[in-house]
């Protein structure tokens, strides 16, 4: 056993019974996600359909959509279709009262008369129970950039949608991940968007673009 797959080894023997069992059965380190063999491996086979299932079954997911519009009648709530790129089923919270979410981003700064839009970004895994919420600003440049950032929980609205979310994903048996497990690196493993080093528990779980750490976003 190479020194980097016995310190991965280590490692995930000190997670969580779920996460170490999903690391072990959908990213095996033995064999790089770079490498063109990962593909063919029964562990990727199966999480290709895992994600299929998923999908087939969005309407779990919409329904608890509807559950959370009911709680948050004036805030705009649109929901994510699965892809073939994340482990998550997703939706976003416009945190603006009584404005519903545009077709492109760029008009929403035409309907709210504020320097910055906030929404909320809402993920529950379907490799392991978990869920995770984060918050985020909007800002367009004069040239027109739009620049985004992931930002601390504040104000009012970004509580009751957390509050919400947190009420909602228990009854469907998902409980809310830990930012200290969800910020966890992965010593050894690399996934098909990040190098090794650089992999966190929240990437394997919910896909390898989602982030609770400030960054900017040019869109």
């Amino acid at each position: 056993m190479s020194s980097s797959k016995a310190k991965t080894t280590a490692f995930a023997s000190k997670l969580p019974d779920n996460v170490r069992l999903a690391l072990r059965r959908y990213f095996p380190t033995e064999i790089s996600a770079h490498s063109a063999a990962y593909y063919t491996l029964p562990e990727h086979l199966a999480l290709l359909r895992l994600r299929s299932e998923a999908e087939s079954r969005m309407l779990r997911w919409s329904d608890l959509a509807e559950e959370l519009n009911t709680e948050l009648d004036d805030l705009a709530i649109r929901v994510s279709e699965c892809t073939a790129f994340n482990n998550a089923y997703e939706m976003e919270i416009l945190l603006h009262e009584n404005v519903q979410f545009p077709d492109e981003r760029e008009e929403l700064f035409s309907l709210i008369k504020a320097p910055v839009v906030r929404t909320a970004y809402l993920a529950a895994s379907f490799l392991v129970p978990y869920w995770i919420i984060y918050f985020r600003t909007w800002r367009r440049s004069r040239s027109g950039v739009i620049t985004m950032q992931n930002v601390p929980q504040e104000g009012r609205h970004s509580t009751r949608v957390a509050n919400a979310a947190a009420k909602c994903l228990q009854k469907y048996n998902w409980k809310r991940i830990s930012s200290n497990l969800a910020q966890t690196k992965i010593p050894g493993l690399d996934t098909h968007s990040l190098d090794a080093g650089d992999v966190r528990v929240a990437d394997v779980v919910f896909g390898v673009f989602k982030s609770a750490t400030p960054f900017p976003t040019n869109l």
